[in-house]
């Protein structure tokens, strides 16, 4: 008798315990929302963490120091940049800011250069933003901030900017000038750049705003550009999605950059059809932004169908942009999302079915069949003890 109620409530436990496994198998997260970084990054200057796009080596041009880098010189237009992927860039918006002190403390004979690449992707398809110094037009300081992208492996891109209060169109401009007339900046005098990105849509297209602001080591302010805009959506790249790198650009000085950070602005929140294209978006829409399980437990075969579908129509592109998707205020991955309800709708097929297996339906669905079979043999088990029990009092 005593063997009798210690297996009776062993396996009672037992069905507790599974139901509970159960419950929450189906109320977990459907993935991970990655927390919002607040404010400035920490900044880390170990070799590890940074990364040289050009020719030559990294340690020819750039050198890393315990809390700055310095551009030991060199010529190369567009060449010799040095990278960082340790922000969250992706899909976010940000800010990023330094201090650039040049040699030069007379007038400029040839040229000189430097700045951010607040936008890298690969070698195809990166943005500078930079103080350009010339011999041929007031060499006594800073000329123009000027912008300089690659996009698709097209220098010319479109562009628009609003500075000043008034809007101007650049279609397929290979650069833009930012004029800084009488500021009397010398590289040796130093200044400090900041370059704001912030992820929007300009009808119904995928772009970014860079906003910038150029300072005296004083303080003062000297160049404002409130926004241009990069329209690149048209020309085949589906843009923003990948995780930019961000960095620097220098040549024809030495120039020590200092004081710089990385600030973390948050996410956008309104993801639409215009960001991640009609397909992904379809499938976002249906995997993120309502809760599948209801739906699953009512017809499991027909969501999976419907979600295995919904998958099927996607790009190889469409997939790496929804591992990244700004939502409800922070970052979501929708594949892992899709992984979860394809994983419960395995379960719920193999339950109602029964011919669910000790070793799960598939290599997504192991847990679930398993604790459900435990579960409905264990109480079949208690029922039968206790109907027999109560036949013997």
């Amino acid at each position: 008798m005593k063997k009798s109620r210690i297996l009776i409530s062993t396996l009672c436990t037992l069905c507790v315990g599974v139901g509970a496994l159960v419950a929450g198998a189906k109320t977990q997260a459907k993935a991970v929302q990655a927390a919002v970084p607040s404010g400035a990054q920490t900044v880390s200057y170990d070799s590890s963490d940074w990364t040289y796009s050009g020719s030559g080596s990294q340690s020819t041009y750039w050198q890393l120091n315990a809390d700055s880098i310095t551009y030991k010189g060199g010529s190369g237009w567009t060449d010799h940049m040095l990278l960082t992927d340790q922000f969250d860039t992706a899909v976010a918006n940000y800010t990023v800011e330094a201090t650039f002190t040049g040699t030069i403390n007379s007038s400029i004979t040839d040229e000189a250069h430097c700045g951010f690449v607040p936008w890298y992707v690969d070698s195809n398809n990166w943005i500078m933003v930079y103080a350009q110094w010339v011999s041929w037009d007031r060499p006594t300081e800073i000329r123009s901030i000027d912008l300089y992208a690659k996009i698709n492996g097209d220098v010319h891109v479109y562009m628009m900017t609003y500075e000043g209060g008034a809007w101007g169109w650049h279609n397929t401009e290979e650069w833009h000038n930012n004029f800084t007339d009488g500021c009397g900046v010398l590289p040796a005098d130093g200044f400090t750049l900041t370059v704001s990105k912030t992820r929007s849509l300009e009808a119904g297209v995928a772009s970014d705003w860079f906003g910038i602001v150029a300072k005296k080591k004083d303080g003062t302010t000297f160049k404002v550009v409130d926004n241009i805009w990069f329209k690149v959506r048209d020309t085949g790249y589906v843009y923003g999605y990948d995780k930019p790198k961000v960095g620097f650009w220098c040549q024809k000085d030495t120039f020590s950059i200092t004081d710089f950070s990385f600030t973390h602005n948050g996410y956008t929140t309104d993801e639409t059809a215009g960001f991640l294209g009609a397909n992904a978006y379809a499938f976002f829409s249906k995997v993120a932004t309502t809760d599948l399980c209801s739906a699953i437990d009512t017809d499991a075969q027909g969501e999976k169908d419907a979600l295995q579908a919904a998958y099927g129509a996607l790009s190889a592109k469409d997939l790496s942009s929804l591992a990244n998707v700004s939502y409800g205020g922070g970052k979501f991955n929708v594949m892992q999302a899709y992984d979860y309800y394809i994983a419960y709708a395995n379960s719920v097929i193999a339950k109602k079915s029964g011919l669910a297996k000790l070793v799960g339906v598939d290599t997504q669905s192991t847990l679930i069949p398993l604790v459900v079979i435990i579960a409905v043999t264990a109480i079949t088990f208690c029922g039968f003890i206790i109907i027999k029990r109560k036949s013997h009092n």
